[in-house]
């Protein structure tokens, strides 16, 4: 509900702003409408800012009449909300300039050709119009901005915020802010200076028109009434001396208005459709008069007049000096055009000297952040590392910091690296022996049989004949010996397709993996063999006989369970046969 009273309320903003623009001084001024709409488009959706825009320009074009700079205008708004809600391109103050330099500047230009307009008057009009919009897009900017970041503090979630953001909305504040005060403080007070000139020369004009009027007998004066050559140009000739050639004009009428004496040239093509009087002093009055012009491209003319006003009571005839403010218009574009362009010109250095420093300031800590995103996975693949360097001593302590930290970091991963092979071993190996557990056995034996490699896994069970009489006898240190010599042996007959394990106790696992039944009978016999040869016990050399048993997956199973439990079985009918032989399984004669 919130959001739509919102949108009405800038809505209603944007209309009002576009019909009544801002003079700052006589007819010159900015219009404020696309910067609601600029605030619309950074906070709704972008078919909120299409419908809102059209509606608002088609009325202004009714209240106003149809007008083109206006449509460049339409056209600036939905161009640069399309950039930035769709293309994502979130910096509505480059959107415009970007805007003024493909289309704005060039179509505005046609606009003021096609009237006639030239010279200081077009560049003054085209960059009084490109400060408005880009004042329009900064304000909007910083309005949409910060609304995002208290939209996420209502969110109860921690707002953040872009220091290239904060530093920009500054650096072109402290610009445009005290521009448009500038503007418009030194506009009210040239147009004052204006307006008192005029008034002076106005007052001087008409007090000598009327010192001569009133020097006339009553037949000069009757002549005069009747529009006598000879007291017209009397009254011509004053004009002329304090009048020149300036655009000045006067205008003599009788009480009952009929007209006497009339300088001002033929009206030009148009019918008035408004005149609103303003007041400045009792004899002294602004008149502002639109003009309907259906031929020319705008559709709309507005004209404005310094008129004075001296009733001659005695001879019953009013005098009117009436100025047009096109001169002064023409001297307010001469003397704020050069304003405009040093500012324009400072604009840009403000920019480009925004960029460096931008640059300078924040591309050491973008690549700082590149350089530390996903720092785990670096650490991990130990890749190396170059630190950036900046010329801000601030920056460099930063990264001095960081490097520190990654050093620290670095070694302490070493360490977990350590530890965690440590762990390993702990876990999926046996302390005495050194082989592999029954933990690895079993995560080993599924990996084999659970891969896409074709062949058989052969399972050889070892378990050692008598050992716990060797244990009885001689010791559980002399078992340990042994069992790590039996190891030892083990160990040597390991190669990329065999491994040795230990299950626990005197068992031991031997698995091979191959294509060939032939070849793990083959390995089984091999373990038999190592058991030929005398261990050296307690100074004692003995001879120690194993049992060996044989399973092979898939011959003998389809899972790990049904391969150790027939590889057990057949280990077990070894033992009872006591011939020292290696027992394969056989599936008739183990049922």
């Amino acid at each position: 509900m919130g959001r739509h009273i919102i949108f009405a309320i800038l809505f209603m903003a944007a209309f009002v702003a576009n019909i009544n623009p801002m003079h700052y001084i006589f007819d010159i001024g900015f219009t404020f409408g696309n910067l609601f709409l600029f605030i619309i488009g950074g906070i709704y959706a972008y078919k909120h800012v299409i419908g809102a825009t059209i509606l608002v320009y088609i009325l202004s074009f009714v209240v106003r009449g149809f007008n083109p700079i206006q449509v460049i205008g339409l056209l600036e708004v939905l161009v640069v909300c399309y950039y930035y809600r769709k293309k994502r391109r979130k910096n509505l103050f480059i959107n415009v300039l970007t805007y003024w330099c493909l289309f704005g500047l060039w179509g505005n230009m046609a606009c003021y050709l096609l009237v006639g307009m030239k010279n200081n008057e077009m560049i003054f009009s085209l960059i009084n119009l490109l400060i408005n919009s880009l004042f329009n897009a900064f304000i909007a900017q910083i309005i949409c901005y910060y609304w995002k970041v208290f939209r996420q503090r209502q969110e109860a979630s921690m707002p953040t915020v872009s220091f290239s953001q904060i530093a920009f909305h500054i650096i072109m504040g402290t610009i445009l802010a005290p521009f448009f005060i500038t503007i418009i403080t030194n506009g009210a007070q040239m147009q004052k200076v204006y307006q008192e000139n005029n008034y002076k020369q106005a007052q001087t004009v008409a007090k000598e028109v009327n010192k001569k009027i009133m020097s006339w007998s009553k037949l000069e004066l009757q002549k005069f009434k009747l529009q006598g050559k000879v007291q017209v140009a009397h009254i011509q000739q004053i004009v002329d001396q304090y009048i020149g050639e300036e655009p000045i004009y006067l205008m003599i009428s009788t009480d009952t208005n009929k007209l006497i004496m009339n300088s001002i040239p033929s009206i030009e093509e148009g019918i008035a459709s408004d005149i609103e009087i303003m007041p400045i002093k009792e004899d002294f009055s602004y008149v502002e008069i639109s003009k309907i012009r259906p031929v020319k491209i705008f559709s709309k003319e507005l004209k404005g007049y310094y008129i004075f006003e001296l009733p001659i009571i005695k001879s019953q005839l009013n005098i009117h000096i009436i100025t047009p403010i096109d001169r002064y218009r023409i001297m307010v574009m001469e003397e704020y055009l050069t304003h405009f362009q040093i500012m324009s010109v400072f604009i840009l250095f403000v920019l480009i000297a925004f960029w460096a420093l931008n640059r300078v300031l924040l591309n050491s800590i973008n690549e700082l952040v590149t350089l530390t995103d996903h720092l785990p996975s670096r650490l991990t693949t130990q890749e190396q590392i170059i630190w950036p360097m900046s010329r801000i001593s601030e920056i460099n302590l930063l990264v001095e910091n960081f490097k520190s930290m990654y050093t620290e970091l670095d070694k302490m991963f070493e360490m977990l690296q350590e530890s965690k092979e440590e762990l390993k071993e702990l876990a999926y190996y046996d302390v005495l022996t050194g082989l592999a557990n029954r933990l690895y056995f079993k995560e080993y034996l599924n990996n084999l049989v659970n891969s896409k490699a074709a062949g058989k896994v052969g399972v050889i069970f070892i378990d050692l004949n008598k050992f716990k009489q060797v244990n009885d006898e001689l010791g559980h240190d002399v078992g340990d010996q042994l069992l790590m010599q039996v190891a030892a042996r083990l160990r040597r007959l390991e190669s990329y397709e065999t491994k040795a394990f230990r299950l626990g106790g005197d068992e031991f696992v031997l698995i091979h993996q191959t294509i060939q039944k032939e070849s793990i009978v083959a390995l089984g016999k091999s373990a038999n063999q190592i058991f030929e040869e005398s261990f050296k016990l307690n100074q004692e050399m003995r001879e120690i006989t194993a049992s060996i048993g044989i399973g092979i997956y898939p011959d003998h199973g389809n899972s790990i369970d049904q391969i150790v439990k027939r590889a057990d079985e057949a280990m077990y009918h070894s033992k009872n046969r006591r011939d020292k032989s290696v027992y394969l399984y056989n599936v008739k004669k183990n049922k």
